[in-house]
């Protein structure tokens, strides 16, 4: 799979790199445990232990993406699925996912816009 930065044309703004999320499984304290690609499931096994039941598995995956907060500039990791779409740097609720800030006006510039460059990585 190859691994993308998410960046202004024009000032070269960074808003994420990565192969647009992550998935996630929560241990049995809600701690969130990424699940490295391509053995995503050999980690929910570790952590929820062999051939676990489907719907343990749907309660405690989820997958984490990159939402850009307008107020601080910075980038969450957040399941959209489940989790407030508030800003864990700075609480805000103004923010966007990263994927949907594609082809449009830099936040940064606003002279240049927001493309997929790829990083010549490959997970």
């Amino acid at each position: 799979m190859v691994i993308y930065e998410v960046k202004c044309n024009a000032c070269g703004f960074k808003l994420d790199t990565g192969t647009g999320g992550d998935m996630y499984v929560a241990d049995d304290a809600g701690d969130r445990i990424i699940c490295p690609h391509p053995s995503d499931f050999d980690t929910v096994e570790k952590v929820l232990g062999p051939n676990p039941a489907a719907e343990l598995v749907q309660q405690r995956t989820g997958f984490l993406q990159a939402w850009f907060c307008q107020a601080c500039r910075k980038v969450s990791r957040l399941d959209l699925q489940r989790d407030p779409r508030r800003c864990t740097h700075c609480g805000s609720e103004k923010g966007t996912p990263v994927n949907e800030l594609i082809g449009k006006i830099c936040p940064q510039c606003q002279a240049g816009s927001i493309e997929l460059f790829d990083t010549g990585q490959v997970t």
